[in-house]
């Protein structure tokens, strides 16, 4: 029995999903988002396809929907992928913040004692 159309396009959209994930995980974002953007377009496209011209169905109706968000966001979000990052075990560059007692610190006092040093950041 031959898979459906529907089925495909979300199967399409699920690897792309995965693969995107697995990467995050990793915490290896790609610099180049057009490869996911075209999976999940793709994705969408066919379970479009697969709606109007065989009736569809529910995997159709999740790739379309999947397939459309996950693109929706990757073609707006604003992540980018800095050109100099900081890796483990690299010196930290001098900067000043406020603590979680609201006082401020400098990162020079922070020399010669083991860091974890965690950045929060929101899109809203």
């Amino acid at each position: 029995m031959m898979p459906s159309s529907g089925f495909i396009a979300l199967l399409i959209v699920l690897i792309t999903t995965a693969r995107w994930f697995w990467l995050a995980y990793k915490v290896d974002i790609p610099k180049q988002t057009k490869p996911f953007a075209i999976g999940w377009a793709t994705g969408a496209a066919l379970g479009l396809i697969s709606v109007i011209l065989f009736s569809g169905g529910a995997a159709a109706g999740w790739a379309i929907a999947l397939g459309g968000l996950f693109f929706y966001f990757v073609t707006t979000g604003a992540q980018k992928v800095a050109e100099q990052h900081i890796a483990v075990g690299d010196k930290i560059p001098a900067f000043q913040a406020l603590d979680d007692k609201g006082e401020m610190f400098d990162s020079a006092e922070l020399a010669g004692h083991p860091l974890l040093l965690k950045f929060f950041r929101g899109h809203w």
